[in-house]
């Protein structure tokens, strides 16, 4: 590891060391607003290079969109993406009452309810929208066995973070390196396990449409669902608000046995909730990095 790669990487990490520390004393409104402010200030004022992936993505995901709608859903973006840290990292010092208070509406639990009475494994099918994070704590408190897959962060002490907040929270992460064998534990036990397949990621993929552009998508959760007969449910969480939140769980997809088919229904779901949600998914991401052509 070169030197200047090593100093950036202590500075990161202690930085964040020194925010568990603050986020102990400041309420969690407080903190969301700091970290909206924060996140569009460092946006807009230092990484060119960040806002012009985000501005690229936006363009080719909404083509008939003005230049002010565009810009408004970037700048958003950037506040929920601030308000979306901070809001995880003040979550293990919430009383459960108070971090219950944080969702003021829950459809579709009843989806869950009945895939655990059969006895069915179950599959979350969900994308980077929302604060995510968050929907994967709320789910444990409620009682239920949550397993989220990963991909392993670039510097071990900050994935050893990441992994110790999410289990405070009851949260348990497979690390996608690690191969399938545990998640393959997970739908055998009938737990719940959750994938988020919106990002070009360096598995087993095929060629999707995704906003009308082709975009390689991950084929893991596909295959795994169609293997041990999981029950495959959609599931969101969004914003209420500058600080509530809601989770939306759709009824289970119907699928088909075909690879590619059923791959395709998965994105054009995830599709469909960024409509709804747009400054709310993480567009800094390289979705379409790879050759796309136009339905």
């Amino acid at each position: 590891m070169k030197l200047k790669q090593k100093v950036v990487r202590n500075i990161v990490y202690y930085f964040c060391l020194f925010l568990l520390m603050v986020v102990r004393v400041f309420p969690y409104k407080f903190l969301s607003d700091c970290g909206a402010f924060i996140a569009h200030f460092i946006f807009t004022k230092f990484l060119a290079k960040n806002r012009e992936i985000v501005q690229k993505n936006l363009a080719l995901a909404f083509p008939n969109k003005t230049i002010e709608e565009i810009k408004t859903i970037e700048n958003n973006f950037y506040q929920h993406l601030g308000r979306s840290f901070f809001e995880f990292l003040k979550v293990p010092y919430l009383s459960k009452k108070k971090f219950k208070q944080l969702f003021s509406k829950i459809k579709g639990m009843e989806h869950i309810l009945k895939a655990r009475s059969d006895d069915k494994a179950i599959l979350l099918l969900s994308g980077h929208i929302g604060n995510w994070e968050l929907m994967g704590a709320y789910l444990a408190s409620t009682g239920l066995p949550v397993n989220v897959v990963a991909k392993k962060i670039y510097d071990e002490r900050l994935n050893d973070l990441l992994l110790k907040y999410r289990s405070i929270n009851g949260v348990r992460t497979l690390m996608r390196e690690e191969g399938t064998k545990d998640m393959i534990r997970v739908l055998k036990n009938k737990e719940c396990l959750g994938i988020l397949i919106d990002q070009d990621t360096n598995v087993r993929g095929i060629d999707a449409q995704f906003f009308g552009k082709i975009a390689k998508t991950p084929v893991g959760a596909t295959i795994l669902a169609q293997k041990y007969s999981a029950v495959v449910l959609p599931i969101f969480t969004n914003r209420i608000g500058k600080y509530q939140h809601m989770i939306e769980i759709e009824e289970p997809i119907e699928l088909t046995g075909d690879l590619i088919g059923d791959t395709q229904k998965f994105n054009n779901i995830i599709e469909n909730r960024i409509i709804k949600f747009p400054a709310e998914w993480v567009w800094l991401h390289k979705r379409w990095q790879r050759k796309y052509s136009v339905c």
